[in-house]
C-alpha cells in the first residue's frame, strides 16, 4: 500500500430491496473484505507454473479454504471463459430462484458459490479491461484450451452414450467458441 500504514474500522452497510426475496427479515451479516491492487502481468516462470483449465466452469481457488490466504491479499484466478462464467452465474440464479418459491434459504454452499463466479467475473472483468497485448494472447490461449477440452468431453460423453453429459458440455463448446470468435474480430478490428 505504497508505504502506508492499514488502519483498521467497520463499515455498516444498509440495504433496502424494494421487492423482498422472502418476506421481511433482517439479518446482520459480517463479511470480509479484501484490498484489491493491481495485479502486475505474469513473469515467464509463473506462466509455466499455470495449468491448463477443466473443462468446468466451477470457479477454484489455489485452496478451497478461504482462511488459506492473509487478511489482506486478494483471492488469486487464473483467466476464464466469461460466457461460462456468466452461464454458471445464471445456473446459481436459477436454484436461488427455486428456493425462493419453496420459501427456503439457500444453502450457504450456494451462496458462496454465487459470489466466487460474481468475484470471479469482476477480477476478470478488471483484468482485461486493461486490454494488454500479452494477458489477451494470453486469455485467447485459455479460450483455445477450453475449446480443445469441450470437443474431447462431448466425444467422451457420446461414446460412453452419456447424452446428458454429452449435450451440456457440446453446449458449453458451442458458448466458448462464439466467445473465441468474437475476441478474435475485437483483436482484428
Amino acid at each position: 500500500m505504497d508505504g502506508r500504514k492499514a488502519t483498521g474500522g467497520k463499515l455498516e452497510v444498509m440495504v433496502k430491496i424494494r421487492e423482498p426475496l422472502s418476506g421481511v427479515d433482517l439479518q446482520p451479516m459480517t463479511e470480509k473484505w479484501y484490498v484489491v491492487e493491481p495485479v502486475s502481468s505474469l513473469s515467464p516462470p509463473e506462466k509455466q507454473k499455470e495449468r491448463a483449465p477443466s473443462p468446468r466452469s466451477k470457479p477454484k481457488h489455489e485452496s478451497s479454504s478461504r482462511s488459506s490466504h492473509p487478511d489482506n491479499s486478494p483471492p488469486q484466478y487464473n483467466l476464464h471463459s466469461f460466457s461460462l462464467l456468466n452461464y454458471d452465474k445464471e445456473r446459481l440464479e436459477r436454484k436461488f430462484a427455486d428456493y425462493r418459491k419453496n420459501h427456503r434459504e439457500p444453502p450457504s454452499d450456494l451462496i458462496h458459490q454465487h459470489r466466487e463466479v460474481i468475484h470471479r467475473l469482476q477480477w476478470q472483468k478488471a483484468q482485461l479491461e486493461r486490454g494488454s497485448p500479452a494477458l489477451l494472447t494470453e486469455y485467447e490461449h485459455v479460450l483455445r484450451r477450453f475449446v480443445q477440452g469441450l470437443s474431447e468431453s462431448v466425444k467422451k460423453y457420446s461414446s460412453q452414450g452419456n447424452r446428458e453429459a454429452a449435450k451440456d458440455a457440446l453446449g458449453r463448446l458451442k458458448m466458448v467458441e462464439n466467445e473465441l470468435e468474437s475476441l478474435k474480430r475485437k483483436r482484428t478490428g
